[in-house]
């Protein structure tokens, strides 16, 4: 597993773990980024931005999320790379 703040750009995978306060979480679930869904790290820094590819079986909406580095350091991905 890796945090969004460490994966390099091009990364894709899946969200395995998000360590946030409920308000965080709800806030980024309202936006798509969620357990299970597919991600690709666009750029590191500040913001970190990732795309949405999708959730298994389902194509994804293509927006992307700005986020925090202090937001990304908690948000954990299997990196898939596909």
């Amino acid at each position: 597993m890796t945090s969004l703040v460490d994966a390099q750009p091009g990364v894709c995978g899946s969200v395995a773990k998000a360590d946030l306060d409920a308000k965080d979480a709800a806030l980024l679930r309202a936006m798509g980024l969620s357990p299970n869904v597919r991600v690709r790290v666009c750029r590191r820094g500040t913001p970190c931005i990732v795309e949405i590819v999708g959730r298994e079986g389902r194509e994804g909406c293509g927006c992307r999320i700005g986020l925090s580095p202090e937001l990304a350091r908690h948000i954990f991905i299997d990196s898939v790379n596909d």
